[in-house]
């Protein structure tokens, strides 16, 4: 064989367009000029990334200079399908509503797969290209804050993950319609932040794994999003409950699940009762949860009305691991009643309390003696308060394996740590096996390398500290 003989110049123009589809936009384009053969071999790629932050031109503006390249790239692309197109506009250019339109417009047409457009821009895009109709699409990230004109009822047929920001949702007049039906029977994640959304929207996706909303309290109009699945894993939700409501009709499944509620100072009372009433029919969906993870806003909101969620809540016999943020006595101890089974407890900081609360027999969970076995108490400063529960775990969980206490660097020397863990270690556990560990961190990344008294556990128990 001649070594000198151009092998890969004799491929098919398909397979060679898929050759340079693991190139960049930019490199494949100059392939053109190796010779005749390779000037439109560049044409047939089927995975294109557009980003305006690589442009640098000294003869027109990178603006103008970024729109034209995009409109030969998509204007002379030849490929049947386009795999994956990335559109990614930084913050400092405008473009017209109809050129960005003109771009999706082209590529709508090649049987696109994956589809992410990021426009930073801050207004609110009117663009009301339809989006959902593209029948082929896979995957698609649409990060802009942008008008979408959406059917009353749409069919999703190959759509696996969707993840949305800043997306005003409209009806095809243009209006929040009063009912909108969507239709997806193959996705299994859904993302969507600080969209808007019409005031009833069920979602119909029977293989959904994955969920994550999350929201803002700008937004004043009310929208509640039903969710028909049976096989949910994982529901994330940040933002505001009163006017962003999510139920799910089958939630038996979720194992993990996060809720981190707004809480507006300037609410009256009426308007916090409420908001805590709907906070706790909306938690009472995940009471067959494995993992919670309850933020600040949450507890704050749950205990306006204590006594309707003691009332209501129903136990929660298959959680294993309860994460509270700033949370108080009464609440966590409401919780502890009823997470029968619980095995780990992250406390993110506690609020002061009066130690009596904690001997009081109507409110002592009894299952804390035979069903927990790890307890990570995170931010502590020293008070008495978190000393005090700190030995009440320790005087009454039979099975304890582990407590770390973490806390930031704030104290002026290793004295009153050392003074402080000393009599901590000092109390009498009911555990025969229980150990205590400090771990020493800069506010609340706990850095396990530069800890004086860690050790792998909050690896193997707190991964995601």
């Amino acid at each position: 064989m001649d070594d000198k003989e151009d092998h890969i110049s004799k491929l098919p123009d398909i397979m060679l367009g898929r050759i340079l589809s693991f190139l960049t936009v930019k490199e494949a384009v100059r392939t053109s000029v190796l010779s005749t053969r390779w000037i439109n071999i560049w044409k047939l790629i089927t995975n294109i990334h557009l980003d305006d932050r690589w442009i640098n031109s000294n003869v027109v503006s990178d603006k103008e200079h970024f729109a034209n390249i995009v409109n030969k790239v998509i204007g002379l692309n030849e490929s049947a399908t386009i795999e994956n197109f990335s559109l990614l506009i930084s913050s400092d250019k405008k473009y017209e509503a109809h050129q960005i339109n003109k771009w999706i417009a082209g590529v709508s047409r090649k049987n696109i797969q994956k589809l992410h457009i990021k426009y930073s821009a801050k207004e609110v895009f009117p663009s009301f290209f339809p989006f959902f109709s593209f029948n082929s699409l896979e995957h698609m990230v649409l990060h802009m804050n942008c008008s979408l004109k959406v059917p009353s009822t749409a069919y999703f047929s190959n759509l696996q993950s969707l993840k949305l920001c800043g997306v005003v949702f409209l009806g095809e007049f243009s209006t929040r319609t009063t009912e909108v039906f969507f239709s997806f029977p193959v996705l299994k994640v859904i993302e969507a932040d600080y969209c808007e959304w019409f005031q009833n929207l069920y979602i119909y996706a029977p293989q959904l794994e994955s969920i994550s909303f999350m929201n803002s309290v700008r937004v004043t109009h009310r929208a509640t999003i039903k969710i028909f699945s049976i096989g949910i894993k994982m529901f994330y939700f940040y933002g505001d409950l009163l006017n962003h409501n999510v139920i799910i009709e089958d939630p038996s499944s979720i194992w993990n699940c996060s809720a981190q509620i707004f809480l507006d100072s300037d609410y009256p009372m009426f308007r916090m009762q409420e908001l805590s009433c709907k906070a706790c029919m909306f938690l009472k969906q995940f009471h067959e949860a494995q993992d919670l993870n309850l933020g600040i806003g949450t507890i704050k909101v749950l205990s306006y009305t204590i006594d309707f969620f003691t009332d209501i809540m129903p136990d929660f016999d298959t959680l294993d691991r309860l994460r509270l943020e700033k949370c108080t006595i009464e609440m966590l101890l409401k919780f502890l009643q009823k997470a029968i089974f619980l095995e780990t407890l992250v406390l993110h900081s506690v609020e002061p309390f009066d130690e009596g609360v904690l001997y009081s027999p109507t409110l002592f969970p009894p299952n804390l003696q035979y069903s927990l076995k790890v307890v990570l108490l995170s931010e502590f400063k020293g008070d008495e308060h978190e000393i005090s529960l700190a030995k009440f775990i320790l005087d009454n969980a039979e099975r304890l394996e582990k407590m770390i206490i973490s806390t930031y660097w704030m104290w002026d020397s290793n004295s009153k740590l050392e003074e402080i863990r000393e009599q901590v270690l000092a109390y009498p556990k009911r555990s025969s096996i229980a150990e205590v560990d400090f771990i020493i961190n800069v506010r609340d990344n706990i850095n396990l390398e530069t800890s004086v008294y860690g050790n792998n556990i909050l690896k193997k128990e707190f991964g995601l500290i």
